[in-house]
């Protein structure tokens, strides 16, 4: 939608009887989305708002909800892919138009994002979402850390030099890198918060969905700025 004039464009539409129209992601002219070609094969595709081309800029091999999600930041489209049993992270860079490809450290990456050289993810080895390893490479040293949270982290997000995490009962995290270093931000919340779901908008404030455990109908929105 263009927000100045009200008008809808349509972008993609696929085959409703297939999950592969999914989690498009905005990033300043650019939409980048997953979507199955005529031939059944996963296409990640890039759009570009004003100049209005469509492209596609590579395929899925093995596709998943673990590869269903891309990712728009710095310049660069990231997605996640599975083959040969192993995991990968594909980064396309917009400016230039080529693609680097990782090694993840599990068979399947998913949920990835890309801020400030590092690719954050998720990893598995099979479908058990409580078996997983949460962690980041960065891809100055080429090295993999694992950050562990609760039993599991349930979501989590990046932008720039921060990272949100929740973790499996709710329990909220909040980091900035400084010199290289993972150190954590006080956030001075005012009351007893259920925090469902968090996400960076594109000019990094850190928007929280909140639950009120007693009354679920009143639902709120909070926002921590940069």
């Amino acid at each position: 939608m263009n927000l100045a004039n009200g008008e809808i464009q349509t972008l993609a539409e696929t085959n409703p009887e297939y999950l592969t129209l999914l989690t498009p992601s905005l990033y300043k002219e650019y939409v980048a989305w997953t979507q199955l070609n005529d031939e059944m094969q996963v296409e990640v595709k890039l759009h570009n708002l004003e100049t209005t081309e469509t492209i596609s800029v590579g395929n899925i091999n093995e596709y998943s909800l673990y590869h269903a999600f891309v990712h728009l930041h710095d310049n660069k489209l990231l997605w996640t892919d599975s083959d040969n049993g192993n995991g990968y992270y594909y980064l396309y860079d917009l400016e230039s138009k080529s693609t680097d490809k990782y090694q993840a450290p599990k068979r399947y990456p998913g949920y990835a994002t890309y801020s400030n050289g590092k690719i954050f993810a998720i990893h598995f080895d099979n479908n058990d979402w409580t078996m997983q390893d949460f962690g980041y490479l960065d891809l100055k040293t080429n090295e993999y850390h694992s950050l562990e949270h609760g039993q599991y982290i349930s979501t989590f997000d990046s932008s720039n030099d921060r990272l949100a995490i929740l973790d499996d009962e709710h329990h909220f995290y909040f980091y900035e890198f400084q010199d290289d270093e993972l150190v954590p931000l006080e956030v001075t919340i005012m009351e007893e918060i259920n925090p469902m779901h968090i996400f960076f908008d594109p000019e990094g404030h850190l928007i929280i969905y909140i639950d009120e455990e007693d009354d679920t109908d009143h639902s709120r929105v909070g926002v921590i700025y940069p």
